[in-house]
C-alpha cells in the first residue's frame, strides 16, 4: 500500500508557516497588517478549540459506528493532542517570560 505524500494540504491549516503581517517596516510605521499579538492568540486559541471538537466529533463516531474509517479518527485525535503539547509549552514559555521581567532589578 502506498502512502501519499505530506504536503500542506494533509497537514491541515495549523501547522501552516504563519504569515508576517502586522509587522513594522524599517522606518518604524506598522504595515497594513490588522491586529496585533492579541488577535493572533485569539485566533490560534480558536483553532485549538475547533481542533479538539473535531477529535470529540470523530471519537462519538467511531463509537457509534459512523465514521468512515479508523485512520481518519486517529490523525484528528493525534492532532488534537500534538495541539494541546503546543499550547502548553507556549503557555509555560510565556509564564517564564513574565517571571523572568517580574525578576529584573529596575
Amino acid at each position: 500500500m502506498a502512502l501519499p505524500p505530506i504536503s500542506q494540504a494533509t497537514l491541515g491549516p495549523e501547522f501552516a508557516i504563519p504569515s508576517v503581517e502586522g509587522t513594522t517596516t524599517g522606518a518604524g510605521e506598522e504595515s497594513s497588517g490588522v491586529g496585533g499579538f492579541g488577535e493572533a492568540l485569539g485566533g490560534a486559541f480558536d483553532k485549538l478549540v475547533e481542533t479538539q471538537q473535531t477529535a470529540i466529533q470523530q471519537s462519538e463516531a467511531l463509537a457509534l459506528g459512523q465514521a468512515p474509517d479508523i485512520q481518519t479518527v486517529a490523525i484528528d485525535i493525534e492532532r488534537a493532542n500534538l495541539s494541546i503539547q503546543l499550547a502548553t509549552q507556549v503557555r509555560n514559555r510565556a509564564v517564564d517570560a513574565y517571571h523572568e521581567i517580574f525578576r529584573m532589578q529596575v
